[in-house]
């Protein structure tokens, strides 16, 4: 382009007569040594440019993005199913607290109020299938088999700070400590896969001790109030008592984890799908 507009700035000259830089009574034409100065640096600028935009194409990143987020924005929802770990991970990991400090988010059900939630079991990253559907009289707490939950307290002893995690769980079967959680023989699946070894899940149970492959695990309980349901921001694990944890407010979710370290919490996929 550059050599292109040089020849063409020379023709321009050749026509206006500054081709000939000696005029017929010998003297030099001073006046024709602006335009030419001026013709070089236009043609020096269009070569530097052509040469500046060959290069920076060289440098133009690919379409194709090889890199992807760790975490979903804003807890994101995909179509993971629920035997995998994105689906509405968060990429940050929990704030351990007590099962006191999850009480102070709320006053619990009182009497006369029907609170709902939802809740997961995860072992090594894989929900397992919800409990049956079930109800008790005698705490108020019912399950619908699909992993949504309600509690009506039916008295005092059994609202309040005193509706807790651990009531649910006793509802389906699930015996959860410091460290420790055995689930149901009615546990579906009752095994599967876990790093290179096949695992037994119904009537196991998992302490501090057991692994998921090569990663050692802890048990925790993963708490979402309403607000980290909705937003996944300022997820809580209680790992010391998790079966006192209180039912603080309408609208939580509870996950049941035997988990690696460096696992992110996820959400019950009965939270996903609302």
């Amino acid at each position: 382009v550059g050599l292109r507009l040089w020849r063409n700035c020379c023709a321009a000259m050749h026509d206006l007569g500054v081709s000939n830089t000696t005029p017929p009574d010998g003297s030099p034409r001073r006046a024709s040594l602006p335009i030419l100065l001026g013709v070089a640096v236009l043609a020096t600028i269009s070569v530097a440019g052509l040469i500046f935009v060959s290069c920076q194409g060289d440098d133009e990143p690919s379409s194709a993005s090889t890199t992807t987020s760790s975490a979903h924005s804003a807890h994101g929802k995909d179509d993971t199913d629920s035997g995998g770990t994105a689906y509405g991970s968060h990429g940050m990991a929990p704030t351990v607290v007590t099962a006191e400090q999850v009480g102070e988010l709320g006053p619990g059900p009182q009497l006369g109020e029907r609170f709902v939630g939802t809740f997961g079991l995860n072992v090594c990253g894989r929900f397992l299938d919800p409990p049956t559907a079930g109800s008790s009289p005698d705490t108020g707490m019912s399950t619908d088999g699909a992993g949504r939950f309600s509690v009506t307290p039916p008295d005092a002893a059994h609202a309040g700070a005193n509706a807790t995690i651990g009531e649910l769980l006793d509802l389906i079967g699930v015996d959860l400590s410091t460290g420790s959680v055995t689930f149901p023989e009615s546990t579906t699946p009752a095994q599967f896969p876990i790093g290179t070894a096949t695992a037994a899940i119904a009537g196991a149970t998992f302490t501090s001790e057991s692994t998921c492959g090569d990663a050692p695990a802890k048990v925790q309980l993963w708490v979402y109030d309403a607000h980290a349901v909705a937003t996944g921001e300022e997820v809580r694990a209680v790992e010391v008592d998790p079966q006192l944890t209180p039912i603080a407010e309408d609208g939580m979710a509870f996950v049941v984890a035997v988990t690696p370290e460096s696992s992110l919490p996820t959400l019950p996929p009965s939270a996903i799908a609302g």
